[in-house]
């Protein structure tokens, strides 16, 4: 990552870069009257997701201000560009910073350069705009925030999994109650690289948006339903195709590993407590009314995932094996069993006792809809300008 940065001046800015992926900073400036900053750059070697960086000097060092102050841009930001062509950025502090004053020794601003490899944590889709992927370095850089209606709608909003090179125990440990002996046997997994998983189960107005519908408002925030995986497949391959991604369903490991967010526990929120302690985070029979309810309204976990635990069973990618397919040894990248009919179900339903709603729950799916079986979005590459 390649973070440039040069005063605030009316005029050029001369800045040599010499590591990939490498920006090419041709001119920044600021508008006296309306306060808006322009920058103007290219990228010389790769391309490359550019953000925005912004820091004030109090007097012995320079600070970001804080990408929640870093809002209202207009222009070629926050998204990968290609190399080649000259690009601007112009960002309005007038409407996210509107009380501090600008000038050539107090404040400058500058790019950071991101490889395709090494992407922001966050990556946001916009449906009802083919092509128009954005990404922000986390969640304090969206323009809005992620319980938003409109990220339960109209957006997609994915948060980027650090799981390369970990090494972590899949399945659970003997003496967890409700564990299945014979399908949950603790193994270790490792990742070979970091992937991206949705933050909220797919909705019915989301898959609506990518089927180019509108869909039933009184179910718009419901978790999607009653759609086979093949069917949700052939929508999400139309996505890619417009929008240049590689959208897909989370295999087993990448949905427990995401779920878990580093803890070992039966629940996300680090407890082993199904009785008390699980009603702030799961929509499960205690609490659900028999039926599905509005994706994000309880809490997330440390990683900033929600509706982990019950609401609807998630559809992986795997096939289902109860040795996991790997007969129960440590695996990289596992992807499940050999062919069969029934895809692994991940998380419990909203009609599931609390010791079934557990971070280590799976079940088999058959080939049928459900009213209980949903789906999340993944997705390991970056997408196309």
């Amino acid at each position: 990552m390649k973070k440039l940065l040069c005063p605030v001046v009316a005029g050029m800015c001369g800045l040599s870069f010499a590591t990939a992926p490498e920006i090419g900073l041709l001119a920044t400036g600021q508008d006296d009257g309306t306060r808006a900053v322009t920058i103007s750059y290219k990228l010389e070697i790769e391309p490359a997701v550019v953000t925005f960086v912004a820091q004030t000097n109090n007097g012995s060092a320079w600070i970001d201000i804080g990408n929640e102050n870093l809002s209202s841009f207009e222009g070629d930001i926050n998204r990968l560009m290609p190399t080649g062509n000259a690009y601007t950025v112009v960002w309005h502090p007038d409407k996210s910073w509107p009380d501090h004053k600008i000038n050539d020794r107090t404040f400058r601003v500058g790019l950071k350069a991101w490889a395709t490899n090494a992407p922001p944590d966050y990556m946001v889709i916009d449906l009802g705009q083919p092509g128009h992927v954005r990404y922000y370095e986390d969640l304090a850089s969206l323009p809005f925030a992620v319980t938003n209606e409109c990220c339960k709608t109209d957006l997609l909003v994915l948060r980027k999994i650090h799981g390369k090179g970990v090494e972590w125990r899949m399945g659970s440990p003997e003496g967890e109650y409700g564990r299945s002996s014979s399908s949950e046997t603790t193994h270790s997994v490792t990742f070979s690289k970091d992937y991206y998983i949705g933050v909220f189960p797919v909705t019915h107005r989301q898959y609506a948006r990518m089927a180019r519908g509108a869909g039933t408002e009184s179910t718009w925030k419901l978790p999607l339903s009653n759609v086979t995986y093949s069917e949700f497949h052939t929508t999400v391959s139309a996505v890619n195709t417009t929008h240049g991604l590689a959208l897909r369903s989370p295999t087993e490991a990448e949905w427990e590993f995401a779920c878990r967010a580093g803890t070992g526990s039966a629940y996300n929120n680090g407890t082993d407590d199904y009785v008390t302690r699980i009603a702030d985070i799961a929509w499960y029979v205690d609490n659900s009314g028999g039926t599905r309810h509005e994706v994000g309204l309880k809490q997330p976990n440390e990683w900033g995932i929600y509706d982990m635990h019950g609401n609807v069973w998630e559809f992986c990618s795997d096939w289902y094996a109860a040795d996991y397919g790997c007969g129960n040894s440590a695996v990289t990248d596992p992807t499940g069993g050999a062919t069969a009919t029934s895809h692994v179900l991940k998380g419990g339903f909203y009609n599931k006792e609390g010791k079934d709603v557990r971070s280590a729950i799976r079940s088999a799916s058959g080939t049928n809809a459900n009213a209980a079986w949903g789906f999340r979005i993944a997705s390991d590459a970056i997408a196309l300008r």
